[in-house]
């Protein structure tokens, strides 16, 4: 007998799929921009505290949410070739949480 799992078109959509439905819902971005912007602030930190203080515990959650992203973006990638907008937007939120944790550091904010 042959399980092949169960059919697509009744199989309930996955968390990425959801994510990015409401993304795409235009009512919904001042939302986002909230949830993007906390997210930036606490990875920003948690950048500082790894890199500059040298704290292991901000570096271990450094290296789970680093472990997560890529994994998403490579089974984004190996699945449809291609970012899709939530994962543009988690790359996009690294980036700026990079240079927010730079210009923290470099005007002495945290």
């Amino acid at each position: 007998m042959d399980e092949t799992g169960p059919d697509p078109a009744t199989a309930s959509p996955s968390i990425h799929e959801r994510a990015e439905e409401l993304l795409r819902e235009s009512t919904l971005w001042p939302v986002w921009l909230v949830i993007i912007g906390h997210a930036l602030v606490l990875l920003a930190s948690t950048l500082l505290l790894a890199v500059r203080d040298g704290r292991a515990s901000a570096a271990l959650a450094l290296a789970i949410v680093a472990v997560a992203t890529l994994r998403g973006l490579y089974g984004q990638l190996r699945t449809h070739r291609r970012l899709g907008p939530l994962h543009g937007t988690i790359l996009v939120t690294w980036v700026l949480s990079i240079a927010l944790a730079i210009g923290a550091d470099h005007w002495g904010i945290f």
